[in-house]
């Protein structure tokens, strides 16, 4: 390797020059601050997100709150499905609160509260996402139209591929966002570099969205929601937890511009969507036509005495940072043209997509969330209806090779208690590139399941919530090789002791299918099935100091059960969090420390933890050590904001932490992250 492609153990020189640039400006123009907006804090996020695995990115999620937040819905004049759009509130609560808007004659959210029993989750989401115009007030919250982000992270441990000049680029991962947008008109930039990654914009994202009365358009990146999911949703759809209710049932008719970093799930090209109504109906209509490169794995096959170059596999981390990487860069062309129309009626909604790929080499993946083949159309139905208090919903998809994929879905909404209903089939050969649905798995294939979430208000301050979800796949899995049934259960309770206290409790049990390798008495080795049964426990307090300071403490307790292939292990977490937030100054800080013990990685627990703006932070705690973090957010005017994040993660006795080419040596891992919003 080349003496000039090493990476250098430290920052380079201009990474403090930008910090000291950045603090001395917040410290310049601090005495302008302005009233900041509610928090996305941890109790919220980890509902939200779901029982989300080890995360350390960018959210499609964490997109939508950031774009709602920016530019809030009028909550007066917000249709039933722009509501639902909003993370958390789902179809059922959306139609309840459009009800009750309508017929609140002095709105306010005390008054909607009052009338309809949200969680208290959804009555903080739509605080955040929607506000109230006052008519006397007209501009009041008018969006900022120019906005810049900036981010900057380092691993400050070096990794083996850095030590061995495997990655050929610096160790910083950086990332920049460009925003523009009025009443017509939405224009984004976005560039991305990975850690290890040469180029300042290794990857690049740009869309110019506008509309005109009834006609929107897209151009650049872009991204469709259609129906359930089962054909068309954004790249990262709802997980299983605390929001037992939403995600079983969802729906929408949607083109939105891609906002986001991660480099697979959406389109590049043009897209249009028109929407006109009738008498008592309305009619929409999205058509779009895509064309880019995907990065791939391709090799030469024989085929009947024939050579033939095919995609063994897609390369969906987004990571170019060593030789063998950059070689799978833009290997795959991809075509996609589609369109989509929709009819809602008084009762019922009615869509038909059709979406046409095509690719310049024939892609033979194994994965179930590639197509197969080299060409070929999906078609997609979906219907709904609402029935008093009750709304239905079914999809069915045919895919390129005639497979079958679809969900049923039912929520009933009463006085004090919720209900969700979902029936999850798709067949072991089904393939649908462009969906994300609930499930175990949010790939559409190889799975049915049965899925049941109910809420209880039992009093004021008091709900009960709890899911069960019974699953199987219709043929062998890669993992496994054979055939996974499971059952999966949440039991949770969340008790408001005061104003200043609450306390929440749960327990999650799963019993699934799983399998190991072994070796026989005289030493071959072999693979066996069990099942493996995990419960995990867990309470938390929640405590407010006056309005100025706010503490989390929580313990986890997990056990993991290996049947007789092995001794049980166990898992255990004590989490503390402050956070603080003075009247006075123009920042907020938050601090965290945990302790953990676990036996392996199998018995790891999973911990949602504040990060910058835009970056989901969900590590997964193994092995015995501890966890500290701090996060410093500087209000310095109404254009600037800044961001501070350092962590560290530190394993006790650990040689190496981490596998292949980011692994370190010990088991100190420390990280530093800088943010900056810039607005105008």
């Amino acid at each position: 390797m080349d003496q000039a492609l090493k990476v250098p153990c430290r920052p380079p020189l201009t990474f403090y020059k930008t910090c000291g640039l950045l603090v001395l400006l917040s410290v310049l123009t601090a005495g302008n601050a302005s009233a900041r907006s509610p928090d996305l804090d941890a109790d919220l996020m980890e509902i939200l997100v779901g029982h989300a695995a080890s995360s350390d990115g960018e959210s499609p999620l964490l997109e939508i709150l950031e774009e709602l937040r920016a530019h809030p819905i009028d909550l007066r004049k917000a249709s039933g499905r722009e509501l639902a759009r909003i993370p958390g509130i789902g179809l059922a609560a959306a139609k309840a609160i459009r009800q009750n808007v309508l017929t609140i004659k002095k709105l306010s959210y005390d008054a909607l509260f009052e009338r309809l029993s949200l969680a208290w989750y959804q009555r903080k989401v739509l605080r955040l996402c929607t506000f109230i115009a006052v008519e006397a007030q007209p501009g009041k919250r008018k969006a900022p139209t120019l906005a810049l982000r900036w981010r900057i992270q380092r691993r400050l441990e070096q990794t083996r591929g850095q030590r061995d000049s495997a990655f050929r680029g610096s160790p910083l991962a950086m990332y920049q966002r460009l925003s523009y947008r009025d009443s017509s008109l939405s224009v984004g930039l976005t560039s991305e570099k990975d850690a290890g990654e040469i180029s300042l914009s290794d990857f690049m994202s740009a869309h110019a969205a506008s509309s005109v009365g009834p006609l929107s358009f897209v151009l650049g990146d872009y991204y469709i929601q259609s129906g359930m999911g089962t054909l068309l949703w954004r790249s990262i759809g709802e997980r299983k937890g605390s929001n037992v209710i939403a995600p079983a049932l969802r729906s929408a008719h949607r083109l939105r511009p891609y906002r986001s970093s991660t480099e697979h799930g959406f389109f590049r090209g043009i897209a249009v969507q028109s929407s006109f109504a009738g008498h008592d109906d309305e009619f929409s209509v999205i058509a779009w036509y895509s064309h880019r490169s995907l990065a791939a794995n391709l090799q030469d096959q024989d085929s009947g005495g024939n050579q033939r170059r095919i995609a063994s596999s897609l390369h969906t981390s987004g990571y170019f940072r060593t030789a063998g990487e950059q070689a799978k860069r833009d290997a795959l062309g991809e075509r996609g043209a589609g369109a989509s129309l929709a009819w809602t009626g008084q009762q019922w909604r009615l869509q038909l997509t059709a979406l046409n790929l095509a690719y310049s080499h024939p892609l033979l993946s194994g994965s179930t969330s590639a197509f197969s083949g080299s060409e070929g159309t999906l078609l997609g139905g979906f219907a709904a209806t609402t029935l008093g208090t009750t709304q239905l919903a079914a999809e069915a998809v045919r895919d390129a090779r005639c497979n079958l994929g679809g969900r049923v879905g039912a929520q009933v909404r009463g006085k004090r208690l919720d209900a969700a209903l979902s029936l999850r089939h798709y067949e072991a050969e089904f393939r649908s590139p462009f969906a994300s649905v609930f499930g175990e798995s949010s790939a559409a294939a190889n799975e049915s399941g049965l899925y049941l979430g109910l809420r209880w208000r039992a009093a004021r301050g008091v709900s009960i919530q709890s899911y069960a979800d019974f699953y199987r796949t219709p043929s062998k899995t890669f993992s496994v090789n054979a055939v996974v049934s499971g059952f999966d259960f949440l039991l949770e309770g969340r008790f408001a002791a005061s104003g200043s206290t609450s306390l929440k409790t749960s327990l999650r049990y799963e019993d699934k299918t799983d399998a190991t390798n072994v070796s026989d008495a005289v030493g071959r080795p072999q693979r066996i099935q069990f099942r493996k049964v995990r419960t995990a426990l867990r309470a938390e307090i929640r405590h407010r100091l006056q309005t100025t300071i706010r503490l989390r403490s929580r313990a986890d307790l997990v056990k993991v059960d290996f049947g007789a292939t092995k001794a049980a292990e166990w898992g255990s977490l004590l989490l503390l969090e402050l956070r603080w937030q003075p009247p006075s100054l123009p920042l907020r800080f938050s601090a965290n420390v945990a302790y953990f013990a676990t036996d392996s990685f199998n018995s790891a627990i999973w911990a949602y933890e504040p990060s910058l703006p835009g970056l989901l932070s969900v590590p997964a705690l193994f092995h015995q050590g501890m966890r500290a973090g701090a996060l410093l957010e500087i209000r310095a005017s109404d254009c600037c904001s800044l961001w501070l994040n350092m962590s560290l993660t530190a394993r006790n006795n650990i040689a190496e932490s981490g596998s292949g080419l980011t692994a370190i040596d010990g088991g100190s891992d420390r990280r530093l992250r800088l943010a900056a919003d810039l607005r105008w």
